[in-house]
């Protein structure tokens, strides 16, 4: 009998896509430069301060699952191919609308300078299993050392020194690294289940765990507004004081990683079964892939008037938050169509005739690799 699979970490990835919409509605839409009205540019401002976790979160989900379990080969080809395939689409209608004009050789580095997460995700998915020999052996005290180091080589010390003695903003293999040995660490030694899941006072937790998730955004915002007023005053005062300005959102920033934390261990008191945001959650990928194409990017935020001039009216914040979730729902549901065409040509005989040789070829390269 098939074990039904639980909802909260579904949930948890559904949340941060929509994060991750909203961020970009706000950071690629210029919604900041083009509000007159200060206090809806303050709200914004507050608003990336708490959805900064999003791409976090995404990793340190992937170390929490990924950290006990096998590598397989075939998750990237999945990935890769999914990611190609909106490539290919989205240049085609771009390009028989008019709205890309480019080489071949302009196409290719377009298409591979595309997607950074995917990117890096692959990269840390390749060396996972190499991550994952030195989880089984670390015992808890070394595991909590090396957690240690690494939040302070990879989080603290760029962040208080703006990146001049290890460069680190998120955007690296060494920022995944890190997250994903978090994931590891809380699923190797049980803390969810032991400390979270049956909980006897699990309302106050919760209420605890949501405090500390708006501490950590607002210390951040904090800082962040402190630094840049001071960093006005003289240039000296801004190279010494400045650095909570220049890795305010971060995603390696140390507020940022704990407010992750805090986020994912909330998700892990919730303890429920549902098939709808089981299945929502099979798309979050290509709501990624299909909104932020960087092909789509410059238009997309003109077309739904989120890119526009002189905010001022606080309907705007409602208009945003509409807008997040329509294309949220327009992406799950062109992913749903996505999903059933690969299904179809998956099951047709040449298509596993195909995928046939090619497992056949992998396993004699591996073989031999073995032997040798």
């Amino acid at each position: 009998m098939k074990v039904e699979r639980k909802s909260n970490y579904e949930l948890l990835r559904i949340i941060s896509m929509l994060f991750i919409v909203l961020y970009h509605m706000i950071f690629h839409g210029q919604i900041l430069t083009h509000c007159t009205n200060p206090n809806i540019a303050l709200i914004f401002q507050v608003i990336e301060f708490i959805i900064i976790i999003h791409v976090n979160s995404y990793i340190l989900v992937t170390g929490y699952f990924q950290s006990n379990k096998s590598f397989k080969q075939s998750k990237i080809w999945s990935i890769v191919n999914v990611t190609l395939f909106y490539l290919v689409v989205i240049i085609i209608i771009c390009s028989s609308l008019g709205l890309i004009h480019l080489s071949k050789i302009e196409m290719l580095n377009t298409i591979f300078s595309e997607y950074w997460f995917i990117k890096v995700y692959l990269l840390l998915y390749i060396l996972s299993p190499f991550l994952n020999k030195l989880i089984a052996v670390l015992s808890q005290k070394d595991f909590k050392k090396l957690l240690i180091v690494f939040f302070l080589v990879f989080s603290i010390i760029p962040y208080l020194t703006i990146n001049r003695i290890f460069e680190n903003e998120g955007y690296t293999i060494c920022n995944f690294i890190f997250l994903y040995f978090i994931g590891a660490y809380l699923k190797k030694f049980k803390i969810i289940e032991e400390k979270f899941v049956n909980h006897p006072f699990k309302k106050k937790l919760q209420f605890l765990l949501v405090s500390l998730f708006v501490l950590f955004a607002l210390s951040n915002f904090f800082f962040y507004k402190v630094s840049f007023s001071l960093s006005e005053i003289h240039p000296l005062i801004n190279a010494t004081f400045g650095f909570p300005v220049s890795m305010s959102i971060a995603y390696s920033n140390p507020f940022i990683i704990m407010q992750t934390i805090v986020f994912f261990l909330f998700f892990g008191t919730l303890n429920f079964h549902s098939k709808l945001i089981n299945k929502l959650s099979r798309y979050t990928l290509e709501v990624y892939l299909i909104h932020d194409s960087g092909f789509i990017r410059p238009y997309l935020y003109k077309w739904l008037r989120i890119q526009r001039e002189n905010i001022t009216s606080y309907r705007f914040i409602l208009y945003v938050f509409i807008v997040v979730l329509g294309v949220y729902i327009a992406c799950s549901f062109m992913g749903m169509i996505r999903q059933a065409l690969f299904r179809f040509i998956y099951n047709r005989k040449v298509a596993m005739s195909i995928r046939k040789k090619y497992y056949d070829k992998v396993e004699k390269v591996k073989i031999k690799f073995c032997l040798d």
